[in-house]
C-alpha cells in the first residue's frame, strides 16, 4: 500500500468543461469571433471607401531637375448585392463551421473523460480485489501454520504451499 499511487478523485460530472478546458475555451472564442464577423458582414451593405496616395519621381531629359508628383485618390465602391451576399454567406459558413467544431470537440473530450473515469474506477476495483486477495492469502497461510503446529499438515505439504506464489495459491487449494 505504501508503494502504490493514490487514485485521483473524480468529479461526478464534467459540466464545467467550458470554463476549465483550454481547447474548449479557444473554440468558444473562435465561435464568438465568427459571430461578430457574421454580424459585421450583415451590417455592411458595401465595402468601405479607400483613400489612395501615390508618389512618383522622374526626369524627362538629362539636365532637367527631377520632378516629383504626389497624387491623391478617393475610391468609393458601389458594391453589388452579389459580392455583399457572398461575403455574408462566407461569414455565416465560417460561423457554422466554428460552432460544429466546438460541439464535436466537446463530445470528443467528454467521451475521453468518461473513458478515463471508467479506467480509474476499474483500477480502483482491481486495487480493492488485490487487497482482498492479499488478506485472504495471509489468512490462509496463518491457518496452514496453525494446521502444521497441530500436526494436521505434514512438512512437505506446508513447504509446497509456503513457496507457492500468492497468485497461484487459491488455484491449488
Amino acid at each position: 500500500s505504501g508503494l502504490s499511487e493514490k487514485l485521483p478523485n473524480l468529479p461526478q460530472s464534467f459540466s464545467d468543461l467550458d470554463r476549465s478546458h483550454p481547447m474548449i475555451q479557444e473554440l468558444i472564442a473562435q465561435v464568438e469571433v465568427a459571430n461578430k464577423a457574421t454580424e459585421l458582414a450583415k451590417a455592411q451593405s458595401r465595402p468601405n471607401p479607400e483613400l489612395q496616395i501615390y508618389g512618383t519621381s522622374g526626369r524627362a531629359e538629362v539636365g532637367i531637375p527631377v520632378q516629383q508628383t504626389l497624387m491623391l485618390g478617393l475610391k468609393i465602391p458601389f458594391g453589388s448585392d452579389a459580392r455583399v451576399q457572398a461575403q455574408t454567406l462566407a461569414s455565416k459558413a465560417n460561423q457554422i463551421d466554428a460552432e460544429e467544431r466546438l460541439a464535436y470537440e466537446k463530445q470528443r473530450l467528454l467521451a475521453e473523460l468518461d473513458g478515463a473515469k471508467a479506467r480509474v474506477e476499474t483500477s480502483r476495483i482491481r486495487q480493492d480485489a488485490a487487497l482482498r486477495r492479499a488478506k485472504l492469502t495471509a489468512e490462509t497461510r496463518a491457518f496452514l501454520d496453525k494446521s502444521f503446529k497441530f500436526g494436521e499438515t505434514d512438512l512437505p505439504h506446508r513447504l509446497r504451499l509456503v513457496t507457492t506464489p500468492l497468485s497461484q495459491l487459491y488455484i491449488r487449494l
